[in-house]
């Protein structure tokens, strides 16, 4: 928190002494812990800023009043506690209440997948009685998540109900016509943190019916919206070049700090999914903003590992974003298409000349031994029985894998390196085989996530593994993986893990005459040091646009490209 500029403490004790306190629950936070009178304007009261302070906002307790008036009322609890608050109230068809409940007793437990979730489990749901626009856009994501399921027709939790293929349609409609009534209203408060919401409940839409163009659309638009909310990002050091935005725990009741760290992990995700930088710069209350971070030798719970984990990979990521940026304006053709042009530019990153920039491979070295550090204080925390071998401890080992190896081979243009991971990639197997097994055998079982968890970690191990049981035991796991995780769809990724796979090992045969039984048996004019993988316009069409240096000959950059049907 800034400093005080301009009053001090004769006026605070002049505001205490001229009115009495005001009840607990009111008021921003800021204003709450100094005990003086919050003017409670919105999102951000002007005391505050009058004063130079930063201000934390507000509780969800006062921005909903007669949902609650404590913040234990906004702690999770079982689904059956809602039970009796959710029935009544809703202005709902019978036809829109089943896919309500569905949403309420399936997506709003899977979509945080597998972290403990105010926003979905709780507020989301409290938001339905008064916003319109929110309880439609729930409406048609339980519906929808529900014919994903593959079950309409069928008698189940939701009774039997079944819906239309144009009722999830219909229910989106509703939404945008109430959202944008609600965003018509001069000085609306709420505006702002409704829009958030209805974006992420787009973005579960889009994502539900396999357009990722549209759930990224969705993603950018959210975004827009937060950088117009001043009070979430802070730097201390104006000489730093952005605004960073505070993560903070899964469990806080700030409805708008919440909404920021869901956007925040699917920028991430939008990141590697083909995006090339993330829009947002992640910092934690604990942690030096820049590019010192200061990790703790154990971390105290598993959200606050989730994280760190986070601000470095934000930070990895927005570093292979500069590279990127430098690696266009070495591209040999630009009168090429963009899925050419992205690996391209993919496979630059690896050997354009950077002696002019030594700051971006310090801060390269700097996040390896960061990735590294985390996962020491990681493996402590799991040491504690009481955190032991839950789906989220797997799924952040498999995260902390994904990043390091992509900070450790950033630069790499010799694929044959990749095989001192063996170690590593075996690790993950043994872990994926768990995540796939609880993913499989819960109840009920997970179907749709809105981040990623194993399905992006296996895909690295499937493509970048050369030892052929290993790799394929990878594939094995991507196809039984039953759940959707964002953008991140498994038997696809398999079915193109697969088409590289064949790839690479029928030119390792046609290079050393014999089947691919170890690693060694791929050489590296047999690899590919990068791959975009997309859909054709053709349906079950799909195409392989691959990369690599020709190191036993020029050393210069061949792009090679198959197409195949999925």
């Amino acid at each position: 928190m800034s400093p005080n500029s301009s009053g001090g403490p004769k006026r605070d004790m002049a505001d205490q002494t001229q009115k009495p306190r005001r009840r607990a629950g009111a008021g921003c936070r800021t204003c709450r812990i100094r005990r003086v009178k919050c003017d409670q304007s919105r999102p951000t009261c002007h005391r505050c800023h009058s004063t130079g302070r930063e201000c934390d906002g507000y509780e969800v307790t006062n921005i909903y009043p007669s949902m609650g008036q404590t913040k234990r009322y906004l702690q999770p609890k079982p689904s059956s506690a809602l039970t009796s608050s959710v029935r009544e109230p809703l202005d709902l068809s019978l036809e829109e209440l089943e896919a309500f409940h569905f949403f309420r007793r399936n997506s709003a437990h899977e979509i945080s997948n597998g972290f403990p979730s105010n926003l979905w489990e709780r507020i989301i749901l409290q938001m339905t009685h008064q916003e319109p626009s929110i309880r439609h856009a729930v409406v048609a994501v339980g519906s929808l998540h529900w014919r994903y399921r593959g079950m309409i027709g069928t008698k189940g939790s939701s009774g039997g109900m079944q819906w239309s293929q144009e009722f999830p349609i219909r229910q989106y409609i509703k939404a945008l016509r109430h959202l944008r009534q609600r965003l018509s209203r001069a000085h609306d408060p709420l505006a702002a943190p409704v829009a958030l919401i209805a974006c992420l409940l787009f973005m579960c839409l889009e994502m539900l019916q396999g357009n990722r163009m549209g759930a990224v659309g969705h993603l950018r638009t959210g975004l827009q919206i937060l950088a117009g909310i001043p009070s979430l990002f802070a730097s201390h050091d104006h000489q730093l070049p952005h605004r960073y935005l505070y993560l903070q725990s899964n469990l806080s009741t700030n409805l708008l700090h919440q909404v920021a760290a869901q956007f925040a992990s699917l920028d991430l995700e939008a990141t590697m999914f083909g995006e090339r930088s993330p829009v947002l710069h992640l910092a934690a209350q604990e942690v030096e903003m820049g590019d010192r971070v200061a990790l703790p030798a154990a971390f105290s719970s598993v959200d606050e590992a989730r994280i760190y984990l986070e601000i470095l990979s934000n930070r990895l990521l927005y570093l292979r974003g500069e590279l990127l940026q430098l690696a266009e304006k070495h591209l040999h053709r630009r009168d090429v298409g963009w899925v050419v042009r992205h690996c391209q530019q993919h496979a630059l990153v690896r050997s354009i000349d950077l002696t002019d920039r030594p700051n971006l491979l310090d801060h390269v070295a700097q996040l390896q031994t960061h990735l590294a550090a985390w996962l020491v204080a990681f493996r402590n925390l799991t040491m504690n029985p009481l955190y032991g071998c839950s789906r989220a401890t797997m799924l952040l080992e498999m995260r902390q894998f994904s990043m390091a190896f992509v900070a450790a081979t950033l630069r790499d243009t010799q694929e044959v390196r990749c095989d001192q991971f063996n170690p590593q990639f075996r690790r993950m197997i043994f872990i994926a085989r768990r995540f796939a097994h609880n993913l499989i055998t819960a109840q009920p079982s997970m179907t749709f996530t809105l981040v990623s968890g194993g399905i992006h970690c296996l895909y690295i191990v499937a493509t970048k593994c050369r030892d052929p049981m290993t790799r394929r035991e990878a594939i094995m796991l991507l196809r039984q993986i039953p759940c959707q995780e964002g953008m991140w769809d498994g038997p696809l990724m398999a079915r193109f893990a697969e088409q590289l796979v064949e790839w690479e090992e029928s030119m390792a045969q046609v290079i050393a005459g014999r089947r691919v039984q170890t690693p060694e048996d791929v050489p590296e004019a047999a690899r590919v040091t990068d791959a975009v993988l997309v859909g054709m316009d053709r349906p079950g069409r799909g195409r392989l646009v691959c990369a690599r240096h020709l190191h036993e000959t020029t050393g210069e950059l061949l792009l090679m490209e198959r197409e195949f049907i999925l």
